[in-house]
Order: structure tokens, then C-alpha cells, then sequence
């Protein structure tokens, strides 16, 4: 121990003399002396906190040390599974003398003693995404909400995909303390890749013990982009005539002719190609008949009908 005299009073220049040092660490005031000294005696043993904490003084200026940061807020002094940090509300050590004291008072803990503690405990909903059918080319975007039900913060210390060329992980990377009660969300993109399903997997670790790796299940269904088409104008020539009547007759009764839209021949959109469609096409031009459901009317657009006719291309669409 070293000492000096001013006027005549001995000072200790050992980190029990000086109080002022409580100021220096969020919730200090949760302590007293108990925040650096064994079972909170003044000039008693120093505890694990305190050792790493005089790392940080400045001998010149104790008292407007920058002690408190990332560095001594991350340190996990009494080896007890929580870091500093997350003992004294603060886990990233951004707080700064002056500050409001960060989180709970009531769930403070010692950072120089070993605490038994309670634990976050990490509920997702829904514990699966199905995002159903996705254009290629097109996206879609679901949430998964993370939830403590725990009695203590949590802290997610990655999210990250397997498998996961259709999937993305949109606000990443997330590193999150979420307190007890509290929840936090996780967009998830699918951009299928192909037609058909895809698959991935969306892993999430904690700090948990019993729960240190999540698995969540991602699927979506890749399907073709509609062409678009003119309802009606069978032969593709931009006119809806005599000559789609015939071409559409061709087509169920001698199969000579090869068609890349099978949805244009359907004039009456009943979803299959009968004598039925030639016979309306011949309605509408000569006996004011029902016009062609659309797209039609020269004007391309896409099905709107569900059935198992589809159009791969289509001239001037």
C-alpha cells in the first residue's frame, strides 16, 4: 500500500479508499463497497470485479478514470456464465458516468461474486415459415418474433442460414439482448430460385445453456412467372378473327399446328380446350355473343383463372 500526507492525514492509494470509484460503473448503486470488495467490507478483500477493473485506472486521476467501456463490460470477472455487462444492465459497455442506469435495478447482479442465476428462455413464433407459392423473380417476406419468456435477459448471439440460396435474412446481423418479457423480430425474405420447393434452415444461438442452438424450418414454392397472353387470338396474329376459329379446330382435330399458349385457345376460359371455344369465338364476332373473359380485346395481361392450361410465350406480349 502506498501513502502520502495532506496535511498531515494519510490517503491509500488502494482502490478500497476510493469511493468515488463507484460512480464510474453503471448500478453501482446497487452495491455500495460490494461492487470490488468480498461481501461489501470498505478496505476489505477485493474481489474478481475489482482486479479487472484496475486495469483501466489512471494512477494520475483516479477518480475521472474512463473505466467503464466494451473491453471491462464484456470480461466475465467472476467466471459465473454472465459477462459484466450483462450483470450490471449494460452488456455492449456503452453507458457513461452521468448516464440514467440501464435496465431492471431488480435484476442487477454482482459482477465480482459467482451468482446461481435464472436464465432467458427463447420462444419463436412460428416455430416454422411457409411462405406457399412465389413468383420467380418475385419475393416475399415473413416474421418470426423472438420472445423471452424467461426470468433473465437473453442475449442472440447469431442468426444465420443453411442452405439458404432462396432465403435471406433481411435486419442481419443481429446481436440482441432481449430482456425478460421482452421480444424482438427477424424478417426473413424467400427469393425463389427455382420451380418447385425450396428449402432452408435458420439457425439461431443463444447464451442459454439448455438452449444454445434453435433450428427453424423455412420452405417456399418456386412457380413460373404468368406469361401474358390475348384471349382468343389462338394463331397469335394480334386479331381476334375467322382464322382463331379454324386454327383452334386445327388444332383439336388434326394436331398439325404447335401452340406455346395453350390459354390463348380457351376463349370461354372454362379451362380446357373444347368445340365449345371455336363455337363462342364464331358467337362473339357474328351474333354479338359473350366477348373472350380477359386478357383479351387485343390488350395482354395475365390468367386470373386457376386450371392446368398455361402459356410459355406468346408473339408481341
Amino acid at each position: 500500500m502506498f501513502l502520502f500526507l495532506l496535511g498531515g492525514t494519510p490517503v491509500c492509494k488502494k482502490i478500497h479508499a476510493h469511493g468515488c470509484l463507484q460512480d464510474l460503473f453503471p448500478n453501482s448503486n446497487q452495491f455500495s463497497c460490494g461492487g470490488c470488495h468480498v461481501e461489501g467490507l470498505p478496505g476489505g478483500e477485493r474481489n474478481a470485479f475489482s482486479a479487472d477493473l484496475e486495469a483501466f485506472l489512471d494512477q494520475n486521476d483516479l477518480c475521472n478514470s474512463n473505466i467503464w467501456g466494451p473491453l471491462l463490460a464484456q470480461k466475465d470477472s467472476d467466471k459465473d456464465g454472465r459477462t459484466n455487462g450483462e450483470e450490471l444492465m449494460d452488456p455492449l459497455g456503452t453507458w457513461k458516468p452521468g448516464d440514467p442506469n440501464p435496465g431492471n435495478p431488480d435484476q442487477v447482479t454482482s459482477p465480482g461474486e459467482f451468482d446461481e442465476h435464472s436464465e432467458g428462455q427463447l420462444e419463436v413464433e412460428p416455430n416454422s415459415l411457409m411462405f406457399g407459392e412465389v413468383e420467380l423473380e418475385n419475393s416475399a417476406i415473413q416474421e418470426l418474433v423472438l420472445k423471452n419468456v424467461g426470468d433473465w435477459q437473453l442475449k442472440i448471439n447469431e442468426a444465420s442460414l443453411v442452405d439458404s440460396s432462396a432465403f435471406k435474412i433481411l435486419n442481419s446481423p443481429l446481436v440482441e439482448t432481449i430482456a425478460a418479457g421482452s421480444q424482438a423480430t427477424l424478417s426473413i425474405e424467400f427469393t425463389p430460385i427455382s420451380i418447385g420447393t425450396n428449402n432452408a434452415t435458420l439457425q439461431i444461438k443463444t447464451n442459454i445453456s439448455n438452449q444454445e442452438l434453435l433450428q427453424i424450418q423455412l420452405s417456399g414454392i418456386g412457380k413460373t412467372k404468368p406469361e401474358l397472353f390475348n384471349r382468343g387470338d389462338s394463331n397469335q396474329d394480334q386479331t381476334i378473327d375467322t382464322s382463331d376459329s379454324i386454327y383452334t379446330l386445327v388444332f383439336l382435330f388434326l394436331g398439325t399446328v404447335q401452340q406455346s399458349c395453350l390459354d390463348s385457345l380457351d376463349f370461354d376460359d372454362s379451362g380446357l380446350i373444347d368445340i365449345s371455344d371455336p363455337i363462342a369465338n364464331l358467337s362473339y364476332l357474328f351474333l354479338g355473343g359473350t366477348p373472350p373473359p380477359g386478357p383479351a380485346q387485343q390488350t395482354c395481361g395475365q390468367d386470373t383463372t386457376a386450371d392446368e392450361l398455361n402459356c410459355e410465350s406468346f408473339l408481341d406480349c
